[in-house]
């Protein structure tokens, strides 16, 4: 294994001995390839560090190293994509770049990953986290009473985009008693269907064709896009340049 491998040298023993503390800064040279990824991993691994945030130069970069962390540390790492559009007041026209940072900050604040990989511009951004994500969510389950006009206002405060057919992530629909939404971090759009104001059944269905695919038991929604005001922020530990 390259995690085992790398463990076994004793330049990582030095390297684990001499951690920077906040404020300071370590730089490591001669790290080619995918060694970067492996490094990063090794830290996690031995528990040296809590998380990482692993800045690249640019898009490329940071789709490459991502893929290395998912085959050595599975569902750990995500990518907090920078901006599409340059000024800070101006939405990103993909919904995705959006929706992918949004998940990729609750991905670590919830402990779910330990690894982000972000570039240099999207660090320099800035933007709002909330307080608490707890009441962003939208947490749903069959059998849950709640309104279908409360659920479409609070789809619609999450960011999230009224079409008459959802095909795409961050869109939703409404039919009668059925609403539909894609999920920022489902693979599979899900289908409400209301008796009421209760929750008769949650299913996932293909946008191709329309037809259920399975019913869930739980869904949780998060927002499109960060909201417009902001919790306190916090920074710690120090930095290691590679």
């Amino acid at each position: 294994m390259i995690i085992d491998s790398l463990l076994s040298t004793p330049e990582f023993d030095r390297l684990q001995a001499s951690l920077p503390r906040p404020g300071e800064e370590r730089t490591l040279a001669g790290l080619a390839g995918s060694a970067p990824a492996a490094l990063a991993a090794a830290l996690l691994q031995t528990g040296a560090v809590r998380s990482l945030v692993v800045v690249v130069p640019g898009v490329p970069a940071a789709e490459e190293i991502e893929a290395d962390l998912d085959a050595l540390v599975p569902g750990r790492a995500r990518v907090f994509p920078q901006r599409e559009a340059v000024h800070p007041d101006l939405d990103d026209p993909h919904i995705e770049i959006s929706a992918r940072r949004v998940d990729a900050i609750q991905a670590m604040l919830a402990g779910r990953a330990r690894l982000l990989v972000t570039t240099g511009r999207a660090l320099a951004e800035r933007f709002h986290l909330p307080a608490s994500w707890a009441d962003l969510e939208i947490q749903l389950t069959p059998g849950q009473e709640i309104e279908r006009d409360g659920l479409i206002a609070s789809l619609e405060n999450a960011g999230y985009v009224k079409t008459s057919m959802v095909e795409a992530v961050g869109e939703y629909s409404v039919r009668g008693g059925i609403v539909d939404v894609y999920p920022i971090t489902a693979i599979d759009p899900l289908r409400l269907e209301f008796l009421g104001d209760e929750i008769e059944s949650i299913r996932s269905f293909d946008v191709l064709d329309q037809r259920s695919i399975a019913h869930v038991d739980s869904a949780r929604l998060l927002p499109v896009r960060f909201p417009a005001t902001a919790g306190p922020a916090q920074t710690a530990g120090g930095k290691v340049t590679i």
